[in-house]
């Protein structure tokens, strides 16, 4: 049976992506980087399944851009790393990265710019053709995204556009049935302990049996780690 695909959506919520672009500005500024050194930049070994899933994150809010087969740090994230806190362009700059993804800027829209209970977005993602996994992925991203923007963007309002009443970051349309066809696949599994800690397992493809061992081996480590 095929593993149904989720709609496309970003791998991280905006305080992280945030975080690794700043990592690719301190190494390289705004020079034209391949995803080789991308991702060497970000501390990931090689182009794979999780690498290629933030690099991707980072094009859709828009802190990354493409320049013919290169990368480069984008002039909106440049504005959200360096300028003051309480600067009117980086509020702008940050509302822009957040409604980017066209799922968050539909998501925004949906519920009229006020962030719904967790239970009220996941049965709206997985009504719109998301799992429980990835819709719980994509949901976790989206709320850290708006919480950002909602602290740190000052002249934020709740219908995300600025105070001054211009719209650089109005959310564009979002059809709530749109299922991309060219979605990366992902496979999470997420348990969540008495203790409320959430254990998380992400595949950049279909698991086989075959990779239980390494799975278990995975686990073993992390355990072994966590009683030292």
């Amino acid at each position: 049976m095929a593993r149904t695909r989720s709609p496309n959506y970003p791998y991280i919520g905006l305080p992280a992506a945030i975080e690794r672009v700043r990592k690719l500005y301190d190494k390289d500024h705004r020079n034209r980087m391949s995803r080789e050194v991308v991702v060497k930049h970000l501390g990931y070994g090689s182009l794979n399944g999780i690498s290629l899933s933030v690099i991707s994150a980072l094009i859709k809010y828009g802190l990354l851009e493409s320049i013919d087969s290169d990368l480069q740090v984008s002039s909106d994230a440049v504005t959200i790393l360096v300028d003051p806190p309480d600067s009117t362009e980086r509020a702008q700059a940050l509302r822009k990265a957040a409604f980017k993804p066209d799922l968050f800027g539909g998501l925004h829209k949906h519920f009229g710019g006020q962030l719904p209970s967790e239970a009220n977005l996941l049965a709206h993602l997985q009504k719109n053709g998301f799992t429980a996994n990835a819709a719980a992925q994509a949901a976790r991203s989206f709320r850290e995204t708006m919480q950002l923007v909602s602290q740190q963007a000052p002249g934020y309002s709740g219908d995300g556009k600025p105070e001054d009443g211009s719209m650089p970051s109005e959310p564009q349309p979002y059809n709530d049935r749109q299922k991309p066809s060219q979605a990366p696949l992902q496979t999470v599994f997420l348990m969540r302990l008495k203790d409320g800690t959430v254990v998380e397992l992400r595949a950049s493809a279909e698991l086989a049996n075959e990779h239980a061992p390494a799975i278990k081996n995975l686990v073993d480590m992390a355990l072994g780690a966590a009683t030292k």
